[in-house]
């Protein structure tokens, strides 16, 4: 009995620091969230929290989201990992007639009837089981379920037909429907009980309340919110909120409102970045082209993510303000996002880097550049035909290796080959600020122009293990010569193979 109630307990605390985490949303420096509610009535099943939002904003597969509900699902341990049956099954989520998916059905009508888009988000601390069909297409990147690959095959006789027939006869819907249903749908295996606390005191202090801090066996910010619900209060603006932690004395003197800034982003992966569109005052977002880090179609690199990327940063450029880009996306988005901006161009653009602790800093460059440690350079002659070069760009990790086995076996045309490792070693904190970055980038890309001149080479093949802000810096300062092409490569994460690189972006 006690583990039962010990359990229940968490998953109230579970249910209040999610709440949180959103309330602290309220308070970014462009934020559409305007209402933060727990435990409303509005829609049964996915009730925990409700985020409202002042303007549709955008959401992964192309949706214009205008709320977010949590259905938060706690569990002390990984005994009850999540399966496709359960999710058909009431007594999952604590139910005796409606199960999960009825109640997700029943919530995607009343949306489609008030014609706005919703998306119901199921947060828990719990893993599907890897042996579970579902496992395989849950996807890390943005937590959808991939229903092109769900609906792949034709037959019931399928594990993926066989979960597509459980759950439509269960809700007594048609395919079609349930793929529809399906894409408002995010299965968000979230953090532990401790670190979600860890997370949420940090958002909080960034605002300007009191911190948690941690040699407390309990906190006001666990019980608040449920003492606020039993008094008749469940849904919030940061108006209500800064009145309620003024009188809980929760609200300190670093709540100041920060300094006015401009900030514009750019988006292809949605995990760590969902609220990119609450921390900027416009983005773009491309993950709809993209299954996981994974390109959906390989032309739309040239026929729509680059003219895409240079429509936006133009947008943009004419202006002389300063605008700080955070760049969630892959490191070639972040080259021509630099890439794209004119050179004379009035609007300064400070990349947003995320460090070690996947904190945003902002790389902007001072007006007294300091030399840094630079680049340890090694070039080698290949015996081939063509007249192109191969670069390497070692700062997180070396990759010489790696691009000299793929230039080896994919590149024939290569003649040139030279390896860029930062000194004196490779790692994730290498480059120290923005000052640094910007002179690696020029450095290396007046090398590689220099190259390209005097060797006569009219193509460039560019390999990169480096932040995406130092990417950005390199494609503001890398225009090759008329007549050299660039072109970028991304590498193969999930083969985790020697030389696993794909073509991505071409500059020509």
């Amino acid at each position: 009995m006690a583990k039962s109630v010990n359990a229940l307990f968490m998953g109230f605390d579970y249910q209040s620091r999610l709440f949180w985490l959103k309330v602290a949303d309220l308070f970014l420096e462009h934020s559409s969230t305007c209402s933060v509610g727990f435990e409303l009535d509005e829609m049964k099943s996915f009730d925990d929290v409700v985020v409202r939002y002042s303007s549709p904003i955008p959401e992964t597969g192309g949706l214009l989201k205008s709320k977010d509900y949590y259905q938060s699902k706690f569990h002390s341990y990984q005994t009850d990992p999540i399966l496709h049956s359960v999710l058909i099954d009431p007594s999952y989520i604590g139910a005796t007639k409606f199960s999960f998916l009825q109640k997700l059905s029943s919530a995607r009508k009343i949306a489609n009837e008030a014609k706005e888009t919703h998306i119901y988000n199921l947060f828990t601390p719990s893993t599907i089981h890897p042996d579970d069909p579902i496992a395989n297409i849950h996807s890390n990147h943005d937590h959808r379920l991939n229903v092109e690959k769900l609906f792949s095959t034709k037959t019931a006789v399928s594990s993926y037909g066989a979960v597509r027939k459980l759950w439509c006869d269960h809700l007594e819907i048609v395919d079609e429907e349930l793929k529809d249903l399906l894409g408002t749908l995010r299965i968000i295996t979230g953090p532990s009980a401790k670190i979600l606390l860890e997370i949420v005191d940090k958002e909080l202090s960034r605002v300007g309340f009191a911190p948690i801090g941690d040699a407390k066996y309990s906190n006001t910010y666990d019980d608040l919110v449920r003492k606020l619900h039993v008094s008749g209060r469940n849904e919030f603006t940061k108006e209500d909120i800064i009145e309620i932690a003024k009188a809980e004395g929760l609200w300190t003197e670093s709540a100041r409102p920060p300094p006015p800034r401009r900030t514009i982003g750019i988006r292809t992966f949605i995990k760590f970045a969902e609220e990119m569109p609450n921390r900027t005052e416009a983005m773009i977002c491309l993950s709809h082209l993209f299954n996981g880090r994974h390109i959906g179609n390989e032309i739309d690199w040239a026929s729509k993510v680059l003219p895409a990327l240079e429509a936006f940063m133009q947008k943009f450029e004419g202006v002389e303000e300063s605008f700080f880009v955070m760049l969630e996306t892959h490191i070639g988005i972040g080259f021509a996002a630099g890439h794209a901006v004119n050179p004379k161009a009035p609007a300064t653009f400070v990349p947003i880097q995320k460090n070690q602790f996947r904190e945003p800093e902002s790389w902007g460059i001072s007006r007294n550049l300091t030399r840094r440690d630079g680049w340890k350079k090694d070039a080698l002659k290949l015996d081939n035909a063509g007249s192109e070069l191969a670069v390497a760009v070692g700062i997180t990790h070396p990759v010489g290796m790696d691009v000299k086995d793929f230039v080896g076996r994919e590149l024939r045309s290569v003649k040139e080959f030279v390896s860029f490792e930062i000194e004196p070693a490779t790692g994730p904190t290498s480059i120290q600020d923005g000052d640094h970055a910007f002179q690696l980038a020029n450095d290396l890309a007046s090398a590689v122009i220099q190259q390209v001149k005097t060797d006569r080479l009219d193509a460039v093949h560019l390999f990169a293990a480096a932040p995406v802000g130092f990417m950005f810096y390199l494609g503001k300062a890398l225009h090759a010569p008329k007549g050299c092409t660039i072109h970028l490569y991304e590498y193969d994460f999930d083969s985790k193979g020697t030389g696993a690189y794909k073509r991505s972006l071409t500059f020509v």
